[in-house]
């Protein structure tokens, strides 16, 4: 029995159970009103590339990649962004925004994947800012 439950703790994956998230089903009209109101924050979680190429002028630029378990700096998280507020993630698509918000929800945010992306969040009256306004989180 003993050696049954050691076998299986050593099968068993040693990680932190995975967040279903799923895509917020806020309007971007009501997203839109309390990003403006900051009652909310706006966060493109693409990569520093696409957001000089143009990104929603309300938004702060958290890339995905700067929020993996390896390359996560919560104490610069922590600066960025306050936990008092909802946090909409988007990108090009919504995958990124998805597994933005997963990270964002273990790390004690309310975080909310937006499915709309990018081209949407203009259509739907987003300001559209391009190139860079400060450095990236990740970059020093």
């Amino acid at each position: 029995m003993l050696q049954s439950l050691l076998v299986l703790c050593l099968v068993m994956p040693v990680a932190a159970p995975r967040i279903r998230v799923e895509h917020t089903t806020d309007s971007l009209a009501k997203i839109l009103e309390l990003v403006t109101d900051e009652k909310a924050i706006l966060v493109d979680v693409r990569t520093t590339e696409e957001w000089v190429q143009g990104h929603a002028a309300a938004a702060l630029h958290v890339p995905s990649d700067s929020l993996r378990k390896h390359s996560l700096d919560r104490e610069r998280l922590a600066k960025t962004l306050p936990k008092d507020k909802p946090v909409y993630t988007y990108c090009q698509v919504g995958m990124r925004s998805k597994q933005a918000a997963a990270i964002l929800i273990r790390e004690g945010y309310d975080a909310r994947a937006m499915k709309p992306g990018y081209e949407e969040l203009l259509a739907a009256g987003f300001e559209n800012e391009v190139g860079p306004r400060e450095p990236a989180p990740d970059a020093e």
